[in-house]
C-alpha cells in the first residue's frame, strides 16, 4: 500500500519515539516544513524525558499513537533516533493506521518501524530526522529529496560505482534499513510474502567483525535465500581492533553474499552522512549497476 502523497497545506506530526530532544533542535527542521508549505505538529511528548527516553515507554507509545490515529495529520517525521523505538512495539494499535496508512519518516532506530510496514505491506521513506536537519541544509538536494519523496516527484538514482560492485541487473521490492536494527528483528519481523528482496543496509559506529556477525545471522535467516541485491549507504566510522579482522566492510559484505552471485551496490547517497537522501521503502525498484554507475529505478 501506498499512502497518499501530500501537498502544499499538508500537516506533518513530529514524533519522539526514541531519545529525548530538546524542543531548540526542531527550529531548523520547522522552519523549512512550513518554508515548503506544511503545516507541523508535535508529539504531546516533545518535552518529555525518562533517562535517556522522550518519557518512559507507555507516554512515548501514547504521543505516538495519537498522531497515528490523527486525521489532520498526514504524514508522521520521527524527530530523532538513538534507540528505545522498538519498546513502543507492544502498547501501539495499528488497526486504524493499516487501513488508512500514512508516510512514516527517518532512519537509524526507525527501521523498526520500516520492517514493521514492510511486513504488513506498507510504503515509508527512509530520511534524515529534524535533529540534524541543519547540517542537511548544506546539501540543497537532500532536503529537497525529503519533500519530493512526500509529494511523489522522487526521480530514480544514479550514482557512481565503487570498485567493490558486484554488477548485474535485479528487480524486487527494497526493503531495509539500519543493519544493526535488522539484524535485531531477525527472529520476528522479516516478511515472509516478498520473493525477491533488494535489502538496504546502513550502519554508523560498529567494528568490522560485528558486521561480520550480522551478516553471518543474514546468512542463517530464512531472509537470506530471497535477497536478490543489495544496496548499500555510508557505513560511518567503522572501527577495527590492533589485530585486523582482516578484510574492509565492503569485503565482508560481499563475501557473507558470493554464494548467492547477487548485485551489489556500494556508497548509495544515504545514512548517518550529512548528505543522506530520502527515499521509498517497501516499494518495487530496479537496481542496475555496471562498471561505471549504479542506478535505482522505481517502478
Amino acid at each position: 500500500m501506498q499512502p497518499k502523497f501530500l501537498s502544499s497545506g499538508s500537516t506533518i506530526g513530529i514524533a519522539a519515539t526514541a531519545r529525548f530532544i530538546l524542543p531548540e533542535k526542531l527550529t531548523s527542521a520547522i522552519c523549512w516544513l512550513e518554508g515548503q508549505g506544511y503545516k507541523a505538529k508535535l508529539a504531546s511528548n516533545m518535552e518529555e524525558t525518562f533517562n535517556q527516553l522522550a518519557g518512559n515507554d507507555e507516554d512515548r507509545a501514547s504521543a505516538f499513537q495519537e498522531l497515528l490515529d490523527d486525521d489532520s495529520v498526514d504524514a508522521i517525521w520521527v524527530a530523532r533516533g538513538g534507540y528505545g523505538s522498538i519498546r513502543l512495539l507492544p502498547y501501539l494499535d495499528w488497526r486504524k493506521f493499516l487501513s488508512h496508512p500514512k508516510w512514516i519518516i527517518g532512519f537509524s532506530d526507525i527501521t523498526v518501524f520500516h520492517m514493521f510496514l514492510a511486513k504488513n505491506g506498507i510504503q515509508s521513506i527512509h530520511a534524515e530526522m529534524p535533529i540534524n536537519f541543519e547540517r542537511l541544509l548544506e546539501f540543497p538536494a537532500a532536503p529537497m529529496s525529503i519533500k519530493n519523496a512526500l509529494e511523489g516527484k522522487l526521480e530514480d538514482y544514479v550514482w557512481n560505482s565503487s570498485p567493490k560492485n558486484i554488477s548485474g541487473c535485479v528487480k524486487g521490492m527494497l526493503m531495509g534499513g539500519n543493519l544493526s536494527v535488522i539484524y535485531s528483528m531477525l527472529s520476528g519481523m522479516i516478511p515472509s510474502h516478498y520473493e525477491d528482496i533488494i535489502l538496504f543496509i546502513e550502519e554508523i559506529d560498529e567494528y568490522i567483525y560485528h558486521i561480520d556477525r550480522m551478516m553471518q545471522g543474514l546468512k542463517l535467516s530464512p531472509i537470506y535465500g530471497k535477497i536478490k541485491g543489495i544496496v548499500v549507504g555510508s557505513f560511518t566510522d567503522i572501527r577495527d581492533h590492533e589485530i585486523p579482522w582482516g578484510t574492509t566492510y565492503k569485503e565482508t559484505i560481499v563475501d557473507a553474499f558470493k554464494e548467492q552471485h547477487i548485485p551489489i551496490a556500494f556508497d548509495f547517497p544515504a545514512g548517518h552522512t550529512p548528505n543522506n537522501h530520502a527515499f521509498y521503502l517497501n516499494r518495487e525498484i530496479s537496481l542496475d549497476i555496471s562498471e561505471t554507475a549504479s542506478n535505482l529505478s522505481w517502478l
